[in-house]
C-alpha cells in the first residue's frame, strides 16, 4: 500500500534478550535454587552434577513434548530431576523451586537499553506491536508486567497458544493475523539467527537481528538478517520514524457520516427504500459509485431514476445534525489549527457534497472515503493507516474518533491512547470498547472540548 505512513505497519519482538536481558540470570536461579530446595533434598548430589542432570531433563522434556510451549516449563525439568535420581517426589518442593526460580529472573532480568523509549515511540506513531515468544504465556505475561512494557505491547503470542516453537512459522502468522497486518508491511526483531531470523524468513517478512554482544558473525549459516541492529535507538531509522512523526501538539478529530452528521445509520439502506425494483443490482452499483466506477447520475439511471429526482428523494429522506456543526464551528472558532476536524466515511463522496452545504463542507478540513480505494475496507486495519498516513504528525493520544456505530472503532483496537467516542443510539454487537459512552451529540462534542483542553 503505497500511502502508509511508514515503511512498516507492524513490529514482532522477541522477548528473552531482545526487550530483556534474561539470559545472564537464567545459570544463577538455576543455583539458588539448587542451594534453596535441591541440595539438601538430594544429598549427595553436588552442583556440578545437579547442572548436568537439569540439562538432561530439559533435553527429554523437549523431545517428549516436540517444541511445544509446555517443553519451556521449568516444573517439569525439576520433577524429572527426582525421577532420574529417584529422590522422593515432593510436589511442595517442586512448586516452590518453580516459583524462586522465575522470581529470582524476574527481580534482576531488565530492558536494554531505549527499549521504553522506542515501544513508545511505535505508539505515538501508531505502529501496532506484538510479542512473539517460545514458552509459556503466564512467564512471558510476568516477564512484561514486572518491566512495566505490558501497555506498551499490543498482543503477545507464545508456543502455548501457536502450537510450535520457532523457527516455525506458526507464532508469526498467528500475530499477524490477530494484528490485521501483512508480511509484507511487517518486520521482527530478534537476537536469535535460528530461531527469530530463520522464522522471519519462513514467514517471508523482513527481519532485524538484535547483537548487543556482537555474537554473530558475518558467515552465519542461518538465514541472514536483513538488518543488524546492536542498540535499539538503530530501530527508529529503520522503520522510517524521523522526527517530523508524531511530534505534533495538533489533534485530529475523525468523526463518522452516517449517524453522527446525518441521523441516518445507513445510507444504503435508504438507497433499497427509494429503489425497491433495482434491489438485486442495488449493491454492485453502490460499490461502483464508491469506487468512482460510475458517475451519481449514471448510479440513477441505472436504477430506473431520473438524477435530479434521485437527489431530491435522498435529501427529502435525510436529517443533518445541526447540532454537530454548531459545536464543530465553535470548537474551530476557539481552538483554531489546534484541531483538524476530518470526516471519516465509506459513503460516496458525490451524496456527501449533494447532502451537506457549503456552509457545512467549510468546516471540514478534510474528507478521507475509504471507499474510494479499492481493497481498503473501513472497518479494517487498512482503513486505520489510510488515515495515518496522511497525518503522520499526530500522536496517537491526540486522535479522536466520534460515531454510532460502534465497527467504526473496529481498527482503532490496537492503540488504546486514541480516545473513541460511542454516540449511543442502539444497541449493537460489543466489536469493538469504545473510551467513552454519551447518549447525546451535545455530551460528545462537550467531551471533544474538555479532550482538547
Amino acid at each position: 500500500m503505497p500511502f502508509w505512513h511508514t515503511i512498516y505497519t507492524t513490529v514482532l519482538f522477541d522477548i528473552d534478550n531482545t526487550l530483556l536481558n534474561t539470559e545472564d540470570f537464567y545459570a544463577a536461579a538455576l543455583k539458588f535454587v539448587y542451594n534453596k530446595y535441591f541440595k539438601s533434598h538430594l544429598k549427595f548430589i553436588n552442583w556440578t552434577t545437579f547442572k548436568h542432570l537439569y540439562a538432561e531433563a530439559r533435553a527429554y522434556t523437549h523431545s517428549n513434548l516436540k517444541n511445544t510451549g509446555s517443553s519451556h516449563n521449568r516444573l517439569l525439568y525439576f520433577q524429572r530431576i527426582l525421577e532420574l535420581t529417584g529422590a522422593p517426589m515432593d510436589l511442595g518442593l517442586l512448586y516452590k523451586a518453580w516459583e524462586d526460580y522465575w522470581a529470582f529472573v524476574l527481580k534482576y532480568a531488565k530492558p536494554y537499553p531505549n527499549i521504553i523509549h522506542v515501544l513508545r515511540r511505535l505508539e505515538q506513531a501508531s505502529i501496532k506491536t506484538a510479542v512473539i515468544t517460545d514458552n509459556l504465556n503466564i512467564i512471558q505475561y510476568k516477564k512484561l508486567i514486572t518491566n512495566k512494557l505490558e501497555n506498551l505491547i499490543d498482543i503477545v503470542v507464545t508456543t502455548e497458544e501457536a502450537g510450535k516453537d520457532k523457527p516455525a512459522v506458526n507464532q508469526y502468522l498467528y500475530a499477524l493475523n490477530k494484528l490485521e497486518s501483512s508480511p509484507e508491511e511487517t518486520i521482527v526483531v530478534g537476537n536469535n539467527p535460528q530461531t527469530d531470523i530463520a522464522g522471519a524468513h519462513n514467514s517471508g517478512i523482513t527481519s532485524i537481528l538484535f547483537d548487543p554482544k556482537k555474537q554473530h558473525p558475518v558467515d552465519d549459516p542461518y538465514p541472514e538478517a536483513d538488518f543488524k541492529i546492536t542498540n535499539f535507538k538503530e530501530l527508529l531509522p529503520i522503520l522510517g520514524l524521523t522526527p517530523a512523526h508524531a511530534n505534533s501538539n495538533k489533534f485530529l478529530f475523525l468523526f463518522d457520516f452516517k449517524g453522527v452528521v446525518v441521523a441516518q445509520e445507513s445510507i444504503f439502506k435508504l438507497i433499497k427504500q427509494l429503489s425497491p425494483k433495482h434491489i438485486n443490482k442495488l449493491a454492485s452499483l453502490y460499490r461502483e459509485l464508491k469506487l468512482g466506477q460510475i458517475s451519481e447520475p449514471d448510479f440513477w439511471y441505472k436504477i430506473g431514476k431520473d438524477p435530479e429526482r434521485g437527489r431530491q428523494e435522498l435529501l427529502g429522506e435525510m436529517y443533518i445534525n445541526k447540532t454537530f456543526f454548531k459545536k464543530l464551528q465553535h470548537l474551530k472558532h476557539t481552538y483554531g489549527n489546534k484541531i483538524i476536524p476530518v470526516l471519516y466515511t465509506n459513503v460516496p463522496n458525490a451524496w456527501i457534497k449533494t447532502i451537506l452545504l457549503p456552509q457545512h463542507l467549510t468546516l471540514l478540513d478534510d474528507i478521507i472515503n475509504t471507499s474510494a480505494y479499492k481493497g481498503i475496507n473501513k472497518y479494517s486495519s487498512h482503513g486505520f493507516y489510510l488515515v495515518v498516513s496522511k497525518y503522520p504528525q499526530i500522536k496517537s493520544n491526540h486522535i479522536i474518533i466520534l460515531a454510532e456505530d460502534l465497527s467504526t472503532f473496529k481498527p482503532f483496537r490496537f492503540f488504546e491512547q486514541n480516545k473513541k467516542i460511542w454516540l449511543k443510539k442502539r444497541k449493537q454487537q460489543p466489536i469493538a470498547i469504545p473510551t467513552y459512552t454519551v447518549n447525546s451529540l451535545q455530551k460528545a462534542m462537550g467531551l471533544v472540548e474538555k479532550i482538547l483542553n
